[in-house]
């Protein structure tokens, strides 16, 4: 009788073998999804420039220097009258409190990191702010070290009029003295993360 316990559990073993060996090795499954592709104001993580409301103090932004086009936030700093690119000059300093806001969309709580790169970043300088009022109050910065990245945790959207959910960004362009005319670029990247 043992012999054919033994035996059967042989044979159990290696019928079970035999079928691990028949499995699939190749399986195609098909989900459908949307993919949404909208404007960086509209988006999950959604970059404006300032200001999107009536009440806030509209003194600094007449310029343009933040705008969206294609879809993509984008800056042109020494943005002028007439809409053209009259430029910084040396030994100055120039500051948009603030330049663009950062909703965020989701609901998630994020941390965000906002930095400079590219042949500006040497003169860009982050900060963060609150808004100026209607009433004339002019906005006050955070600023950090010039080439400091500016990171903060942002709540997510809670209810349509909530404002929790946004930050304002400031941007400080500090030219020395004796540098190179000519138009240099670079890129302000915002990177967020989903956290607890």
């Amino acid at each position: 009788m043992r012999r054919v316990s033994i035996l059967v559990i042989v044979c159990l073993l290696a019928l079970s073998g035999m079928m691990a060996a028949m499995a699939y090795s190749n399986a195609t499954v098909t989900n459908t999804g949307t993919l949404t592709i909208a404007n960086t104001n509209t988006a999950l993580v959604a970059l404006s420039p300032n200001p999107a409301w009536s009440w806030e103090n509209k003194v600094g932004i007449k310029d343009g220097t933040a705008y969206v086009e294609n879809g993509e936030l984008k800056f042109d700093f020494g943005k002028g009258a007439l809409g053209k690119p009259w430029g910084l000059q040396p030994n100055s300093v120039y500051e948009w409190i603030p330049l663009f806001e950062l909703r965020n969309m989701s609901k998630e709580k994020i941390k965000v990191t906002v930095k400079a790169e590219g042949d500006f970043a040497q003169y860009i300088t982050l900060g963060s702010c609150g808004q100026g009022q209607a009433t004339g109050t002019p906005a006050t910065a955070d600023w950090l070290n010039q080439g400091e990245a500016l990171t903060f945790v942002i709540d997510p959207i809670k209810n349509q009029g909530d404002m929790w959910h946004i930050r304002n960004i400031a941007v400080k362009v500090c030219i020395p003295s004796g540098v190179d005319l000519g138009t240099i670029s670079g890129s302000i990247i915002v990177e967020a993360n989903a956290i607890n």
